[in-house]
């Protein structure tokens, strides 16, 4: 497997305030930002395999999502930095 980057993979629709820390946050720190669909948002095995193959430190997201993924078999990285 890859190792871990220092990457934020943003899944927060542009509606929601939040989304300017998962944009801009790792911007300013010069990290890497992945913007999922809304697609993907949505999908738990889209977005779990997201983050398999992006390998992010950080994730944020809302307790919904989080379900979606361990539903879908997702059990997280010992490295990924989750905010929930």
């Amino acid at each position: 497997l890859e190792s871990i980057t220092e990457t934020l993979v943003a899944v927060t629709t542009f509606c929601f305030d939040i989304s300017a820390l998962e944009i801009f946050w790792p911007l300013c720190f010069g990290f890497r930002l992945f913007l999922a669909s809304a697609h993907t948002a949505r999908s738990g095995p889209l977005l779990a395999a997201v983050l398999e193959s992006q390998r992010p430190r950080f994730f944020q997201a809302t307790p919904a999502t989080f379900r979606s993924l361990v539903n879908t078999g997702w059990r997280g990285v010992p490295e990924l930095v989750a905010i929930c």
